[in-house]
């Protein structure tokens, strides 16, 4: 699935400030926007709050994509050598 111009995010996958996190995440992160919006928090707690949240999204996915099946490379299950 492509989004936007060299951004292609698999199946399971959003952007999320332009990102890419898991689609729980990025469910998750919008929900965290709009309650801090509503909160009239700062806008640069805001963005701190929200980059550290990103970030720990974005670990999310990499770490879910290094675990793969060595023999088919699917990531439900695990193969090892």
């Amino acid at each position: 699935m492509q989004l936007f111009p060299g951004q292609i995010v698999a199946e399971g996958e959003s952007l999320f400030q332009g990102f890419r996190v898991k689609a729980e995440d990025a469910k998750r992160l919008k929900e965290l926007h709009r309650t801090l919006q509503k909160n009239k928090v700062s806008q640069e707690e805001m963005k701190e709050v929200l980059k550290r949240e990103r970030r720990r999204a974005e670990k999310a996915l990499s770490n879910s994509k290094r675990n793969v099946c060595y023999n088919c490379r699917e990531v439900l299950h695990l193969l090892r050598w």
